[in-house]
């Protein structure tokens, strides 16, 4: 079943690393994704091999094989929901969850060619830079949250990696905007907490870490 605080949502799929959820508030379609895993198997899957995010209207990149992946299971699933009929698609996303949201952003954006919103936290690296152009240029809006010390969203820590738009960093209870580039004193601070100088930087990647700032911020 969906978490409590999800409601009137049908799951998606349960089997594999990410669960999701949709639900139909009139026209508007939404969907929750999330990782089901510890977060020892999000490490694990950060490798560096990528694969061709491929669609029926063109290719769009390189991507992460293993998000790939879980996307080609989990849209089988989004199909059976009658996108076609809705008048947009919001989609969100945690830690693996984030990343299979981003890919998802970009199908239903090219493919189903309804308006799409995309929402993501503490997302790592998708795809490359091909990737990200045609993310950034056909998703209509994209707001990828990272908590300032979370250290998921530097992997995977290659050149062929990039972030797509919109990077939102919470940090002192504000939202700071910032490129997809990180800056050097950001991997600096999330060594100074490995390091144990301050809270371990795995906390901030916590869903409760994120609500927590999202409150934060939001009262401010």
């Amino acid at each position: 079943e969906p978490p409590n605080n999800v409601v009137n949502a049908e799951p998606l799929k349960y089997m594999g690393e990410v669960a999701g959820y949709m639900r139909r508030q009139g026209t508007v379609v939404t969907i929750f994704l999330r990782g089901t895993n510890s977060l020892a198997t999000v490490f694990e899957d950060l490798n560096f091999e990528m694969t061709t995010f491929s669609t029926t209207n063109g290719n769009y990149g390189k991507v992460h094989r293993g998000f790939y992946d879980e996307f080609i299971n989990l849209k089988a699933y989004l199909l059976r929901g009658n996108l076609n009929s809705c008048s947009k698609i919001v989609i969100a996303g945690h830690s693996m969850g984030a990343a299979v949201a981003t890919l998802m952003g970009l199908y239903c954006s090219v493919i189903i060619r309804k308006p799409v919103e995309v929402y993501t936290f503490g997302s790592p690296k998708v795809g490359n830079t091909d990737f990200v152009k045609a993310f950034d240029k056909h998703v209509s809006k994209s707001y990828r949250y990272v908590n300032s010390e979370d250290p998921i969203p530097f992997l995977p820590n290659t050149c062929w990696y990039h972030h797509v738009k919109e990077g939102l960093y919470m940090e002192n209870n504000k939202v700071v905007k910032r490129d997809s580039t990180i800056a050097l004193c950001c991997i600096f601070d999330c060594l100074v907490c490995c390091a144990g100088v301050r809270r371990d930087p795995i906390d901030d990647h916590h869903i409760d870490s994120y609500l927590e700032s999202l409150k934060a911020v939001s009262h401010t």
